[in-house]
């Protein structure tokens, strides 16, 4: 009886061990998981430089701007947004201003006028930038159809201060545009850079006449 009340106590202790050992892992767990920051905006003839700091702080990017960024803007969102939604929200405000946003950098963003825009900015390959209306350049890959036939299908539906060209010796094409519209860009490329369809010829069968 001694053993089994030996072995059943020290089943008990290594059971209250892992009880223990679970519970802080679920505690630390839970704390490392927490929730997704959200902003409030509500800014009212608010100048721009103080807007560009607010956003700087909230999402820890830096930006590089002159004095010519300037002017007031107004805004309010009746619910609050994430920190993606709320920069996503800063370069849309900043179109309507006549700016937008280049990256220049790892995390360094320059704020130009919206028609210098296609003259700043780096060459990227890989969907590396997030979707909203700040400038990128981007070169696009083209594999089945010529990259000039490519561009006369997509120069129109280019923004007004954007930039589309075949480059150099490859087939691809350099695009300076926002983000959200390049986006649209490579969807409809998508489609249209589709391999050739081979139909054969309908057979022609000939029959003799008889008389």
């Amino acid at each position: 009886m001694k053993t089994i009340n030996r072995y059943s106590l020290f089943v008990i202790r290594c059971l209250l061990i892992l009880t223990i050992h679970c519970s802080l892992f679920t505690a630390v767990h839970a704390e490392t998981q927490k929730p997704e920051q959200k902003i409030a905006f509500n800014f009212i003839d608010v100048e721009i430089p103080t807007v560009i700091k607010f956003i700087s702080e909230i999402t820890g990017k830096n930006f590089i701007f002159d004095e010519g960024v300037k002017g007031k803007i107004t805004i309010i969102a009746p619910t609050k947004l994430s920190i993606e939604e709320s920069f996503a929200l800063f370069t849309s405000v900043l179109e309507l201003k006549g700016f937008t946003v280049v990256l220049l950098g790892n995390n360094v963003y320059k704020i130009i006028p919206s028609s210098m825009a296609k003259q700043s900015g780096k060459i990227s390959t890989v969907e590396e930038a997030a979707v909203n209306e700040a400038y990128i350049t981007r070169l696009l890959p083209i594999e089945h159809i010529k990259a000039n036939e490519a561009l006369q299908f997509l120069q129109p539906l280019v923004s007004k201060n954007g930039h589309i060209s075949s480059f150099g010796p490859g087939n691809l094409l350099l695009v300076v545009d926002s983000a959200l519209n390049i986006d649209k860009l490579i969807s409809i490329l998508k489609k249209i850079d589709q391999p050739p369809t081979h139909e054969e010829p309908p057979g022609i069968n000939v029959y003799p006449l008889e008389n």
